[in-house]
């Protein structure tokens, strides 16, 4: 017992040493550790950053959010647990570590803001600034009358200007990049040159040369000063893209233009639709379209280049730069940061070596942890000043100043061109796919572990997928229809069913016109995969109907996603519609033998599910008797939200097919998969420009999203432009 008694009694006196040595280990090393710490936060900024705009990886996003939340957290700690080592003489070079957590703060040229949200806080920055820098103050004080280096001052004074500087650049950006500065930059555009026509028209003006130019800049700001659709090097797209990057900002912020721009908006609209008649003609004529025309990939690379330019805007500092009608400060101040850094790293080297040489120094890993801290600095400053240089906002400022010709302005774009070729896209190219079917069956076979997953959020029924160029150029397409071309953005769908011979009167028409748009999703997305099961398979992917089959239910998966997982125009009668046809078919697995084993992808199985459990759904409008409660002339409404779901979607895909049978025996009117291809496209244009600003701003951070490239497309080509009048 005795001995037992010893040996528990000397195991705890080795752990408690043994937290001791840890505890004193940590006490002597915190202080390098974390702001060794800090510095890599920032390294890691600068080139993981910069992906997060053409990724959708949740893994990348989760830890970008951890480092964005944790390097200010970090920096502010360490400058406070400063002051709590300048008395000690083993951390002498503390007095120049505090300037340096100074510039951390004032983070990277390739992220200024995580979200949205974070420009908002832009007082909450100026506040940190005020008071870290008095904090900063107070430990180079209290420091400085212990150091009898000048030359270490010196590299202090050198790196406190730069930390300022940079903390202070953040902040300017971040308010810059807010929703109510950018409105009020852009209204205030507006607004001078209403002024200044009607001052014109009315014969007030002092100088009609000077309001002639004012209104000049304001057109050619809006209507940029090229035409993109005539550019075939990559070079002009750059170019045609940065002079409408005002009027792509008042799409993204939905302001208005001044309604005197019409006629130049649709005299763009008639050269373009001249432009591609012989396009649209050589496709009706069963020419390969998609091999010859070139034309939908410039305009999506248009897209892409416009959106770029306005994340840089948005979320880092490139935009900073040239954001001032005279952006000498912008670009001034990265070389300001860069000097006063470089010229701290000389000082810092000739301080070391003199104090080494008079038989004194300072703590070795100290002296290594400042060049570490120093020459980090000076890299991560030149690479800051190689990303702004090589971006696309660079290119269009020096074509800009300097023309294009010249040796200075295509060197610049051939290293643009280098980084960023013209084949590679500048955004994720992928948008997400739910189909509710596929959906009830992921639910129905998933385990306990996969529920508890999808009971948390962590996982769901919606799968990211890419986004062929076939798929792009086939919606592009559809905007070289003349006769639909002045109900596209307006039209959800019922245009083309007018034109393939579905009056108002029918059900097809009455199924999207009759309810609200999140609702007629949610059928339509039904009847397109009730079309899909019970139409046969459908031609190859080489022939027009496997093309367009395959369009209608991409698109259909991918505006399910959108209104019914993200909520973007959605609506009560369509959240109910929804969960209803869930309920529904999840009813029809429950009687189903082989539920368990079932694959969505499997067309013959998916169809002899739904002809086995549709008919077994009642509807009591259907047998003319209501439930109790429910007034009877009410619920025999055809498309009353209260009825199921899945009988009506399967008689309007029944009356689809049979209307396709119909029009391949007498060989008139368009194949079935062309019009609900068209339905659905007509429905991403509708939302695309009704989708929130904040909408297609914020997820410019996530990768993109297609729905706000389409946005785009159809601004580029006239459509959807928000005049003060109304839309057009």
């Amino acid at each position: 017992m005795t001995v037992d008694i010893h040996v528990d009694g000397g195991q705890k006196a080795k752990e408690l040493l043994s937290v001791s040595s840890a505890q004193q280990l940590w006490e002597k090393w915190e202080l390098q550790c974390l702001v060794l710490a800090s510095f890599t936060l920032q390294a890691f900024f600068l080139f993981a950053a910069s992906i997060r705009r053409r990724n959708k990886s949740a893994v990348l996003r989760i830890l970008l959010w951890l480092a964005y939340l944790s390097a200010d957290y970090v920096a502010v700690f360490v400058l406070g647990h400063l002051t709590l080592k300048m008395d000690d003489p083993q951390h002498q070079l503390v007095l120049l570590w505090a300037p340096v957590l100074l510039l951390h703060l004032g983070g990277q040229d390739t992220i200024t803001a995580f979200s949205m949200e974070d420009n908002e806080l832009w007082k909450r920055h100026l506040l940190g600034l005020l008071t870290q820098v008095a904090m900063a103050v107070y430990v180079v004080a209290k420091s400085w009358r212990s150091s009898s280096d000048g030359l270490l001052v010196a590299t202090v004074a050198l790196m406190f200007v730069s930390g300022t500087v940079k903390y202070a650049e953040r902040t300017w950006a971040l308010k810059t990049a807010t929703s109510d500065a950018i409105k009020d930059s852009r209204m205030s555009d507006l607004y001078e040159a209403m002024r200044t026509r009607e001052a014109a028209a009315s014969g007030s003006s002092s100088s009609s040369s000077s309001s002639a130019v004012r209104i000049q800049r304001y057109n050619q700001d809006i209507v940029g000063r090229q035409k993109w659709w005539l550019q075939e090097e990559y070079a002009d797209l750059v170019q045609a893209a940065g002079d409408s990057f005002p009027n792509c900002m008042n799409a993204l912020m939905d302001i208005p233009v001044a309604p005197w721009l019409l006629p130049q908006i649709w005299g763009m609209i008639r050269e373009i639709q001249r432009l591609r008649g012989p396009a649209t003609q050589a496709a009706g004529a069963g020419g390969s379209r998609e091999e010859v025309d070139a034309f939908p990939s410039r305009a999506y690379k248009l897209g892409e280049i416009q959106l770029s330019l306005m994340y840089d805007h948005l979320y880092t500092k490139v935009g900073l730069r040239y954001a001032q009608r005279w952006p000498v400060v912008g670009l001034g101040l990265p070389l300001l940061t860069l000097a006063t850094t470089s010229s701290a790293l000389a000082l810092f080297a000739a301080a070391a070596t003199r104090k080494k040489d008079g038989g004194a120094s300072y703590s070795a890993v100290d002296v290594a942890v400042s060049y570490v801290l120093l020459g980090g600095a000076v890299a991560l400053e030149v690479l800051s000043i190689l990303t702004v240089t090589l971006s696309f906002r660079s290119y269009c400022f020096l074509r800009d100043k300097l023309g294009a010709g010249g040796r200075l302005t295509p060197a610049v774009f051939w290293l643009v061109r280098s980084l960023r070729p013209y084949d590679k896209p500048l955004w994720s190219n992928k948008w997400a796919q739910y189909n509710l079917l596929a959906g009830c069956i992921r639910e129905k076979q998933a385990g306990v572990f996969k529920r508890a997953m999808r009971r948390v959020g962590l996982a769901g029924d919606t799968e990211l997928r890419r986004i062929s160029d076939e798929t792009k150029a086939l919606i592009c397409n559809e905007l070289d229809d003349q006769k639909r071309l002045s109900k596209f953005s307006h039209a959800r769908g019922t245009e083309i069913l007018l034109l393939s011979g579905h009056g108002e009167g029918s059900p097809l028409h009455k199924s999207i016109a009759k309810v609200d748009f999140s609702t007629s999703v949610v059928m339509w997305h039904l009847v397109t995969d009730m079309c899909f099961f019970f139409g046969g398979k459908p031609p190859g992917m080489d022939d027009g109907g496997g093309r367009h089959a395959a369009l209608a239910r991409e698109v259909s998966s991918y505006l399910m996603d959108l209104v019914m997982e993200r909520r973007v125009l959605i609506s009560s009668e369509g959240h109910v519609a929804h969960r209803k046809a869930r309920d529904e078919v999840k009813q029809i697995l429950a009687r189903h033998e082989g539920a368990k084993v079932l694959d969505a992808g499997d067309a013959d199985a998916m169809r002899k599910l739904l002809e086995a459990g549709v008919p077994m759904i009642s509807d009591p409008a259907e047998r003319g008797a209501a439930p109790e409660g429910v007034d009877m002339v009410f619920a025999s409404n055809s498309y009353e939200t209260m009825r199921p779901v899945l009988p009506r979607a399967w008689r309007l895909a029944q009356l689809l097919l049979q209307k396709g049978r119909g029009a391949a025996e007498t060989g008139g009117g368009a194949p079935p998969w062309e019009i609900i291809a068209s339905v659905w496209v007509e429905m991403l244009f509708h939302l695309a420009t009704r989708c929130e600003a904040g909408f297609h701003a914020k997820n410019l951070s996530t990768g993109g999203e297609f729905i706000t490239h389409v946005r785009f497309l159809l601004l580029n080509r006239g459509i959807g432009w928000n005049f003060i009048l109304g839309r057009a």
